[in-house]
């Protein structure tokens, strides 16, 4: 529902196609949790919230998703999270504040965008670009350029609540797309980005490294990998917003895998946006295992 193409939603199901197609025993012997999907919303008027697109849909996904996370994940389990599109993420690491109330939870966000957008500020009205902000609870109202309806102001704010008592410190990593309204909230709010080319010039042990130091005082790390980080002409451009000049598949595997290693706290794992619909062959869905079965052996 928080994208602006039509396809994500069957990004899971194109994930275990490939799986499956390999006869992998990757979803063997797992407790497997899914969630129905809230596509009807997509049938519906989209004028009242046309800054905060399907919003009301959202509401009521991040509630069922909220339960699942409080009923089927102790604070000691380890989970890994496939979704449609980044909107989910949301409500996850939401649900996971409530889980770990009164810790410091790192966020490493593995994407070309850096999601930062509200319905005050957003110019496509889609909520994949916006669960950052609502996290950080950070609608940027300096910088508005839209007037939402009071209805989505509502629901908006009813996503943004969280333990008052929850820290998150974030770190991004592969961003290469963003707006002026998103640059203000990184440089006021002082989160680092890690670009392709610095990576590339520091080397993967640097940067882990780094990136460890800077998650010291975090007890628990959630790692959010959007499929658009990866370089659409050596991957695929399977997925809803492509952006050229991304990692590669190697790169991106060897720096959250490191993370992994370095920091012995990293208990979540998100993979999201893959499109089959824009894809050839279900290549992103292939890649995107290739990597899973990776950050499985280290998680």
């Amino acid at each position: 529902m928080g994208a602006g193409t039509r396809g994500a939603s069957l990004g899971v199901q194109g994930l275990f196609s490939c799986i499956r197609a390999q006869s992998s025993p990757f979803l063997a012997n797992r407790e497997i949790h899914s969630l129905k999907n809230f596509n009807a919303y997509l049938d519906k008027d989209t004028r009242t919230h046309s800054f905060a697109k399907h919003v009301e849909g959202i509401k009521e996904r991040d509630v069922a998703i909220k339960a699942l996370i409080q009923n089927n994940i102790p604070q000691n389990k380890k989970a890994m999270f496939l979704t449609g599109d980044h909107s989910n993420a949301l409500s996850i690491i939401q649900g996971l504040r409530h889980i770990h109330p009164h810790q410091k939870i790192g966020i490493l966000w593995v994407d070309a965008h850096a999601d930062l957008h509200s319905p005050f500020t957003t110019p496509s009205g889609n909520m994949h670009g916006m669960p950052l902000a609502a996290i950080l609870n950070a609608p940027n109202i300096e910088l508005r350029t839209n007037n939402p309806s009071p209805q989505t102001k509502e629901i908006w704010q009813s996503l943004c609540k969280a333990p008052e008592s929850s820290q998150i410190k974030l770190y991004f990593a592969g961003l290469r797309d963003t707006e002026k309204e998103e640059d203000h909230i990184i440089d006021q709010l002082n989160i680092p980005v890690l670009k392709v080319e610095e990576l590339r010039e520091k080397g993967v042990d640097n940067t882990v490294d780094q990136i460890g130091r800077y998650f010291n005082d975090c007890e628990v790390i959630y790692i959010s990998f959007d499929v658009d980080s990866l370089d659409p002409d050596m991957v695929s451009y399977g997925t809803g917003t492509p952006v050229k000049n991304g990692f590669s598949p190697k790169e991106v595997t060897e720096l959250m895998c490191g993370i992994i290693k370095v920091t012995q706290k990293v208990q979540y794992f998100e993979c999201t946006e893959i499109n089959p619909l824009l894809d050839t062959k279900n290549k992103m869905a292939q890649t995107a295992f290739q990597i899973l079965q990776q950050i499985d052996k280290v998680l």
